[in-house]
């Protein structure tokens, strides 16, 4: 069993620089089987229980759904495969939002796969530009009667503010390529609610991707992934009065870290373990010894008192 236990090492090297071509998001069978190999996979697993399919856009780099060349099921052909679909009762399981088969239009769920180069990037999930123009022209009414409620020092009640679209989302997988097997992900089963008083607001996710080569005993290396993630929420009304350019949803930052960590998992040489294990057992068996002869000779030196 001593011998069976692995002695893990961890050690820092500079990231494998890997050449990529600038991504033509119009052209995107083309690019993907150029440089097939150089991509980096993205896993998206995310539901919207109350933002319709028709409201939720997804982005890649700026680049909007219709541009990424979006396909319903394209394994294997290099290409982007991610589906918008009205949520079922299987993506509601283990989620704090209840499930109502008569609302399920309401909600939508993205799932799928994104081939991206290995460079930093962005991805959305959020409120499509005509929802978010809609929801600003309520809430910005809003404001400006809460401001004149305060100044004449009238009571504030939920009532006043306007309800608008609801992008509050669970996050059921948000993986970066190959997971390390060690360390747990930090985004899944994740939830993002904003306030009711709108349910409008920014998830912004900062993603850290770190390379790490890991290797077992007597198995091959294998390229996977640990991430570091720093995470804010950014309010409705932080939105609506600095005009910000981005939609209200999910925002995902990523960039990859210059330094790869080696994971190795060794064990001593068998003929070492064998020599130790050897002089633990001489040395148990002299110190049994030496104790042994103590004890007779106490005994022998009791008799003769007698």
């Amino acid at each position: 069993y001593l011998y069976l236990q692995v002695d893990p090492r961890h050690s820092f090297h500079l990231a494998e620089s890997i050449r990529n071509n600038l991504p033509h998001y119009h052209n995107a069978a083309a690019s993907a089987r150029r440089s097939h190999k150089n991509q980096f996979p993205i896993s998206v697993h995310v539901t919207f229980p109350h933002l319709s399919c028709q409201s939720l856009d997804l982005a890649l780099d700026d680049a909007r759904t219709n541009e990424l060349n979006t396909l319903k099921d394209n394994r294997g052909s290099g290409l982007h495969a991610i589906v918008k679909s009205i949520p079922n009762r299987k993506d509601f399981v283990g989620t704090p939002f209840t499930w109502d088969a008569r609302k399920a239009m309401e909600g939508c769920t993205v799932r799928g796969k994104l081939l991206v180069p290995m460079v930093g990037g962005t991805l959305a999930l959020t409120i499509s530009s005509k929802a978010w123009h809609d929801a600003v022209n309520k809430i910005n009414p809003g404001m400006m009667m809460m401001r004149m409620l305060q100044t004449g020092g009238l009571p504030l009640t939920d009532m006043m503010i306007p309800k608008t679209f609801n992008v509050s989302h669970y996050v059921h997988e948000l993986s970066f390529g190959t997971p390390f097997p060690l360390t747990p992900d930090p985004l899944a089963k994740s939830t993002f609610a904003f306030a009711a008083d709108s349910g409008v607001g920014l998830n912004n996710v900062n993603v850290k991707i770190i390379p790490t080569k890991y290797k077992r005993f007597a198995r091959s290396a294998k390229d996977t992934h640990q991430v570091s993630v720093i995470q804010h929420m950014v309010e409705t009304q932080t939105l609506a009065a600095q005009g910000a350019t981005v939609y209200p949803g999910l925002l995902v930052s990523y960039d990859f870290s210059p330094l790869q960590v080696h994971h190795t998992e060794r064990r001593e040489n068998f003929f070492l373990f064998l020599s130790g294990l050897v002089s633990i057992v001489g040395g148990v068996f002299v110190v049994v010894g030496f104790v042994g002869s103590v004890l007779v000779n106490a005994a022998d030196l009791a008799k003769k008192k007698d």
